[in-house]
């Protein structure tokens, strides 16, 4: 059965210290019956779509929200996504580690911004959470990166050495308004994101407590500045034998 994979980043301002990729894969058909739960706590709430930045501030259609109705949108979709079943899982990427390999892990530049990276660790994370089946992807829109992404993923494609090519499905990328998943993606990749940037000594936000309630639990997991260069080596030893 074919799965479909939901992904969204977070940190993408150059400001920001770290980068987040996340992803939710399931079969297709539980997307159904998770959209029509999702979009029941926003009509109650007389909402159109989350944004997981809009919620957090009060901005948009939380403007004229308290910070305790705000928490009670969050929580009732984080239950949604508890009850779902899905497989999560954020990758974490450090800018200064980024920066210090960018340039050996693509020679061209137009593959060099993190987000490529995050991509691509993704669509891998999301083969692997998804077993045996071929998968779908649905990222959001990126005028910015979408089309240089899908070269990427072309280039996944058709990789001799890459084990997994033949189970990579569709590429598409969409507004969360239409790909309803893609909220509760945005959610998940915002709280990775805050868990990511507090420090160690402080007690992680109520949300990804609850996020990582989720049966299967969903990771959080680094790029690390010694998988990064190790990965820069491949790639070219990779480039210099081909």
């Amino acid at each position: 059965m074919q799965q479909v994979a939901y992904c969204d980043e977070s940190g993408k301002h150059l400001e920001a210290k770290i980068f987040i990729m996340s992803g939710l894969v399931a079969p297709s058909t539980k997307w159904d019956r998770f959209s029509e739960s999702w979009l029941s706590v926003l009509n109650k709430k007389g909402m159109k779509c989350f944004h997981a930045t809009d919620c957090e501030n009060g901005y948009g259609e939380f403007q004229n929200m308290s910070l305790a109705e705000r928490e009670a949108i969050q929580e009732c979709l984080i239950n949604v996504i508890r009850r779902s079943g899905i497989h999560a899982i954020s990758t974490a990427i450090k800018r200064v580690d980024y920066a210090g390999v960018a340039h050996r892990l693509r020679t061209d530049k137009k593959y060099q911004s993190i987000y490529f990276l995050g991509f691509e660790a993704a669509v891998v994370h999301m083969l692997d959470r998804a077993g045996t089946s071929e998968v779908a992807f649905v990222f959001d829109r990126q005028k910015e990166y979408q089309g240089r992404a899908k070269e990427l993923f072309d280039l996944m494609c058709r990789h001799p050495t890459y084990r997994s090519a033949s189970r990579l499905g569709s590429l598409v990328f969409e507004p969360k308004e239409k790909a309803i998943p893609l909220q509760a993606s945005d959610l998940f990749a915002y709280e990775s994101y805050r868990f990511a940037i507090d420090p160690p000594t402080r007690k992680p936000r109520w949300q990804i407590r609850l996020l990582r309630e989720m049966k299967p639990r969903p990771g959080i997991g680094y790029l690390t500045r010694p998988f990064l260069e190790k990965l820069a080596s491949r790639m070219e030893r990779e480039r210099e034998s081909s």
